[in-house]
């Protein structure tokens, strides 16, 4: 019978933590809710041996599912009156990645020294953005900690659901173009050259589009190891560039400028934009602090840079909307609610409705590009694969028309 490890609170609020054997995890539940107890936290626990030592599979990489579900816990164990400290010690028997276990390990070490939870979470960088470390600031200066990590949390499902969606809605169209470039790739390194041998004991002169995709075939073949190398290298040198300031600046600024996709890539900055604006300033983040960090939310330095030049006018004592109107990244629906917003002392509320139309405008423009680019491709890949076929039976074509002439 399995067995479980919980945490629960009773009708008195007080923290009971235990184990139990039941057949079922929601066998479990209901015994606890039927004794009026709150859960916190229930997980199976899988022994090793005899000395029966808790076993996780555990991943490396820290995803957002996992920084959801750290933010949403840590909220309800707080909420529950559970001490930081021993939420800490809670989550670190939770979290499912290597890398967000050692974080919450030294976390509980540095809160146990005297170290504020935003100090602590602020040694993490690479898990924790400066998003993570402001919000907690505030939420401990204000005693709304609880209500920061959830605004966290759904932020981070609404970016996570975001991004699962667009990468739903890519993986056909890449499929069907990887598939259509293998099936090429082997018509033209394997199949040609067959065709290539015949054609070759026959001699006489060949058609040219025939003798174009023999030559481009030979070539596959005498210098393939040579192309892979050289196409590693592009793709190495221009992964290092990307990295760098200019080559980012570069990348996010072609993206932005793609037929069907640039408006996409827009879109997305958009949202995470005025989301992740909306969420700093109901946590009373000062406009100018929640601008910098919801600038680096859009991932793009393009539109990052154009933030930052209106930050400059805000410290200088302007409203937003004006200098973003001036600088062209936003579209006008975006800065023109802006400036409602900043008129009527409502810019969380109307920056949320700007995040909501472009999570619905986002999702139509994934539906179109799916409808647009399933048949362009089919379209450009079956011309090809057609293209090559044609090439390699013009001659066949050719003989035809004067064996039958011959016979005349």
């Amino acid at each position: 019978m399995p067995k479980f490890e919980y945490s629960v609170r009773d009708t008195r609020r007080k923290l009971i933590e235990s184990t139990g054997e039941t057949n079922t995890k929601e066998e479990l539940v209901r015994v606890l809710h039927a004794k009026g107890m709150t859960i916190i936290t229930l997980d199976e626990l899988k022994k090793v041996g005899p000395a029966g030592v808790k076993r996780r599979r555990l991943h490396r990489k820290v995803k957002l599912d996992d920084l959801t579900i750290f933010a949403r816990q840590m909220a309800v164990l707080l909420e529950s009156g559970v001490p930081v400290l021993k939420a800490l010690s809670v989550m670190s028997d939770q979290v499912e990645s290597s890398g967000l276990l050692a974080a919450c390990k030294k976390m509980e070490e540095d809160v146990k020294s005297g170290v504020s939870l935003k100090d602590a979470v602020a040694k993490h960088p690479r898990i924790f953005s400066t998003l993570w470390v402001d919000l907690i600031e505030t939420g401990e200066e204000t005693g709304q900690l609880v209500f920061v990590l959830r605004e966290i949390a759904s932020y981070l499902d609404t970016i996570n659901s975001l991004r699962k969606r667009v990468i739903s809605a890519l993986i056909y169209p890449a499929v069907l173009i990887a598939v259509s470039i293998l099936a090429i790739f082997i018509f033209v390194y394997k199949v040609i050259p067959i065709f290539a041998g015949i054609y070759k004991s026959f001699g006489g002169q060949l058609p040219a589009l025939t003798q174009a995709v023999i030559n481009l075939s030979d070539a596959l073949q005498k210098h393939l190891f040579k192309g892979l190398i050289v196409m590693g290298g592009c793709i190495f040198v221009l992964a290092r560039h990307i990295k760098t300031d200019a080559g980012r600046k570069q990348f996010d600024g072609l993206k932005l400028r793609l037929p069907v996709l640039g408006g996409l890539f827009r879109s997305i900055a958009v949202e995470r934009f005025t989301i992740s604006l909306s969420m700093l300033i109901k946590g009373g983040i000062s406009i100018v602090r929640a601008l910098e960090v919801s600038a680096r939310a859009t991932a793009n330095k393009v539109i990052e840079e154009a933030l930052d030049k209106v930050k400059i006018e805000v410290i200088q004592g302007k409203a937003m909307s004006g200098p973003m109107t001036e600088l062209g990244i936003f579209p006008p629906l975006v800065t023109h609610m802006i400036g409602v917003g900043e008129e009527s002392g409502r810019i969380a509320q109307l920056l949320d409705e700007i995040a909501k139309f472009y999570a619905d405008d986002i999702s139509v423009k994934i539906t179109r590009m799916i409808n647009l680019f399933e048949p362009a491709v089919l379209v450009i890949m079956g011309g090809v694969i057609g293209t090559l076929v044609a090439a390699m039976y013009l001659p066949i074509f050719k003989m035809a028309s004067i064996v039958g002439g011959g016979g005349r």
